[in-house]
């Protein structure tokens, strides 16, 4: 059993404003979701940042905030590449596709950045077992390959939504 409301107080108390998992844009609840990568799958989005859905179809964008919470696997191989501070780089700095874009032959779920202020650099972090990474949903990230030979990444992820 996973404490949602806990959760959900938790957050809003650190923030210093009142979050839910309902997405104000939309009116859709949006819960945590399990991601499991095993080795050397290609079951990743590709570098993308998680605003460019509802700006695409809504012309808006919630305040929000993403949550990725490893549980096991994680490592130097296999964790959530980010690029620090680029939610400060301006959008037409950045080429990105549209949501549903092929890419190598391979359908995406989000739009797709190819480049941002001609750069392509990614750094990423490793959280140790009792940590997380939460982070602007304007940050650019993804891209997380599982490059173990035998290891399965697990991690918890979700995004909170400032009430309205």
């Amino acid at each position: 059993d996973i404490n949602v409301d806990k959760i959900v107080r938790e957050f809003s108390n650190y923030f210093g404003t009142d979050l839910t998992f309902e997405n104000p844009t939309t009116g859709e609840t949006h819960w945590m979701q399990a991601r499991i990568i095993k080795p050397k799958s290609d079951n990743f989005n590709t570098v993308h940042k998680d605003i460019y859905a509802w700006y695409d179809k809504y012309a808006s964008i919630p305040r929000m905030v993403n949550i990725w919470i490893p549980l096991c696997g994680v490592n130097n191989k296999s964790s959530l590449p980010i690029v620090p501070k680029s939610h400060k780089i301006p959008e037409n700095l950045i080429k990105r596709t549209k949501i549903g874009s092929t890419m190598n032959g391979k359908k995406y779920s989000v739009a797709s950045i190819m480049e941002w202020d001609g750069s392509t650099k990614m750094i990423t972090p490793v959280p140790n077992s009792d940590e997380l990474i939460f982070f602007s949903s304007h940050l650019i990230h993804g891209l997380a390959v599982n490059s173990n030979e035998d290891t399965t990444r697990v991690a918890f992820e979700f995004r909170l939504y400032e009430k309205i």
